[in-house]
Parts: C-alpha cells; sequence; structure tokens
C-alpha cells in the first residue's frame, strides 16, 4: 500500500472540536477531512496497541483500518464529549472496546462500500513498531509512547511547512537537528558554514526554533486536552513517557 501522504502532517485546527463536530448524521465534508487527519496523525499508536496484544501484523493492519474506517463513519463518536477529558484516552476506550466486540462476534467483517480513511503501509508500520524495545510494556504503554511520538512529529512536519512558506526551508533543514538534545557541538560550526552565518548567529536562530517548537508543542498538546486536564502536568507526562523510551 502507499505510505500515508503529506496531509498527515497537517495539524488540524483543533482536535476535540471536530471530533464533536462529526457527531451529526451528516458531516460536513470539511470536517471528515479534517477527522481523517487525525486518524492519519494518530494511526500509529492505534497499531502498535494492537501488535502489542498479540495481533500479527496483517491482522493489525486490517484492524486499524477497520477501526479507522469506523471511526470516520461516525460509530463512536456518539460518545466523543470532550468534558471526559484527553482524545488519546477517548481514542484509545473507543479502540478497546471495537476489540472487544470483534473477540465477541469473532467475526472477519469487510465493510461493503466504505472507502479507508488512511492508507496503511505495512513495511512503514511494521518498520516503526520495530523499534519498539522487547521489554515488558504493557499495550497501554506502547500506546501511550507512540502518542508522544506522533504528536512530536506532527509538530515538527507543521513547524517545517511553516517555515518553508516563509521561505527558510533552507534554514530549517539546516537547524532541525538541533532540537534533539544532545546535537555534537561540531554540528554547529557546520551549519553556520552551511548556512553563511556566524556560529553565535547559528546559536540565536537555533533558540529561536526551539521556542517555536516548544510553544507549538504546547499548543498541540493543549489542542488534546478536555476542560479539566493540566496542561503543564500533560507536558511533564509526555516527556516521561518519552524519557522511558530512550
Amino acid at each position: 500500500m502507499a505510505q500515508p501522504d503529506g496531509t498527515a502532517a497537517r495539524f488540524p485546527e483543533t482536535r476535540w472540536s471536530i471530533v464533536q463536530r462529526a457527531r451529526g448524521d451528516t458531516p460536513e465534508a470539511e470536517t471528515r477531512r479534517a477527522l481523517e487527519d487525525i486518524c492519519r496523525g494518530y494511526w500509529m499508536p492505534l497499531y502498535a496497541f494492537i501488535r502489542r496484544s498479540g495481533q500479527r501484523p496483517a491482522e493489525a493492519e486490517e484492524l486499524t483500518q477497520e477501526f479507522l474506517l469506523r471511526l470516520v463513519e461516525g460509530d463512536f463518536l456518539a460518545r466523543a464529549d470532550r468534558e471526559r477529558g484527553k482524545l488519546r484516552t477517548f481514542l484509545l476506550a473507543c479502540l478497546k472496546h471495537f476489540l472487544a466486540d470483534r473477540m465477541r462476534l469473532a467475526y472477519r467483517q469487510k465493510r461493503g462500500g466504505g472507502q479507508v480513511p488512511i492508507s496503511i503501509d505495512q513495511a512503514l508500520a511494521e518498520n516503526t513498531y520495530g523499534v519498539e524495545p522487547v521489554d515488558d510494556l504493557t499495550p497501554d504503554a506502547v500506546y501511550e509512547r507512540r502518542w508522544a511520538m506522533s504528536l512530536m512529529t506532527q509538530v515538527l512536519d507543521d513547524l517545517a511547512l511553516q517555515m518553508m512558506q516563509e521561505g527558510k526551508q533552507a534554514q530549517f533543514d539546516a537547524l532541525a537537528p538541533f532540537l534533539r538534545l544532545g546535537a555534537p557541538p561540531a554540528a554547529m560550526s557546520e551549519a553556520a558554514t552551511a548556512l553563511g552565518m556566524s556560529e553565535d548567529a547559528v546559536k540565536m536562530a537555533v533558540s529561536r526554533l526551539r521556542q517555536r517548537y516548544r510553544d507549538r508543542l504546547r499548543e498541540a498538546v493543549r489542542e488534546t486536552l478536555g476542560p479539566d486536564d493540566d496542561l503543564d502536568t500533560e507536558m511533564q507526562h509526555l516527556r516521561s513517557v518519552l524519557a522511558a523510551s530512550t
């Protein structure tokens, strides 16, 4: 299958509001497309959960795509309520409910007339899942880790798009490695040479880029929370999940 296209990197305006708007009987085409973007952004955590639950790759691919199709078609949206909390918690609860139904009914139904909301590249899925360490993490913990990684990847892709639109793609390409902690010191001088800038100017540009990245990440996380969730607590949780994966 084809790899998910570039729309996977786009951020919907707000995630919870899109899910709630899509609860209607006839959601607008724009809302459906935005909901599909959410599916593209978060299919990997769902796939990872299913794989860690014991399903083989082919079955995990089929289950992930069927779940996302049913989500886009509205099967689970009646229960969508931002007042209940985090979007990732809602999606995981829906996935568990879906998998439980599949086990109880023991069927392998192909939904007639439906079109999968995203195309999952099986090789990409397995290569990505394959980097998970062989450890005792539960499916829920793997889902949490992949959710955090997917969110950060979307933020990085969104920032890359913004800088390209600003005519700063070359600068982003040279400085993006410094968004990761522990970049080798020599790389700063290499970036300065590549960009025709002084090292001090590169250090300032890196500082500004990191601040944009942090601000956008906080905004992205905020968009997935319920009204009673604390953003700083959620950011700390995200950092702890990622730290546990290193």
